[in-house]
């Protein structure tokens, strides 16, 4: 507005010099304003001219990069695993059987879990022949609660264990009488066979082993 008032007044004051006949401070004063105007015009152009071409931030195109990570779903935290027993059986045999010596074999129970395995039953299937002798225990445990024992049903042997910490075990023997009509004979144990103990690893707890019989001499 200002630079609009100084150009009329210098008009005005150019207009009464000619009038006059002679050049004057007036004069001089409209040839500035003119030329601050053009500046003047000429910067608004410009200005003007960008502000018609150029994009807003907001709307300028960010690399994927940059764009924040938004999850879709919450993130959970990992939970640690529980301490849990895991229950691993080993069954070998004393070479050979004969009538003579009978069959022998050595039941191994340990617990490579992380927790104490309670109220352990140990099964083993004696193919059809019933026991002799049971020998035990060995290991872990040097005394035994009156819960703590094998028992045999049928060709079958059963023994119990209140409590079996982790990386401990227990063995036994069994000696089984054969016949000289025996080709072999092969004896299959399991622990836990009613799965009542949670377990870490279920797919370790049988284990077998197969001995040849000798004819009687």
């Amino acid at each position: 507005m200002k630079m609009i008032d100084e150009l009329t007044q210098a008009r005005r004051e150019t207009a009464s010099t000619r009038n006059g006949g002679r050049t004057g401070p007036a004069t001089r004063r409209l040839a500035g304003a003119l030329a601050a105007g053009a500046l003047l015009l000429t910067a608004f152009d410009g200005s003007a001219a960008r502000a018609d071409t150029s994009t807003p931030p907001s709307q300028i195109a960010q690399p994927p990069s940059s764009q924040p990570f938004t999850p879709t779903q919450p993130v959970l935290p990992i939970k640690p695993h529980a301490a849990m027993p895991d229950l691993v059986t080993v069954t070998t045999a004393a070479g050979p059987a004969s009538p003579a010596t009978g069959a022998v074999f050595y039941v191994i129970v340990r617990n490579d879990g992380t927790a104490p395995a309670r109220n352990v039953v140990v099964e083993t299937n004696l193919d059809g022949h019933r026991p002799a002798a049971i020998d035990g225990f060995y290991g872990a445990l040097t005394t035994r609660t009156p819960s703590e024992a094998c028992s045999v049903s049928g060709s079958g042997v059963n023994c119990r264990l209140d409590e079996l910490a982790p990386g401990a075990h227990v063995g036994w023997e069994i000696q089984v009488p054969v016949t000289a009509t025996d080709r072999s004979l092969t004896a299959l144990t399991r622990a836990d066979p009613l799965n009542v103990v949670a377990e870490g690893d279920e797919g370790n707890n049988g284990s077998g082993v197969s001995v040849l019989v000798s004819p009687k001499p």
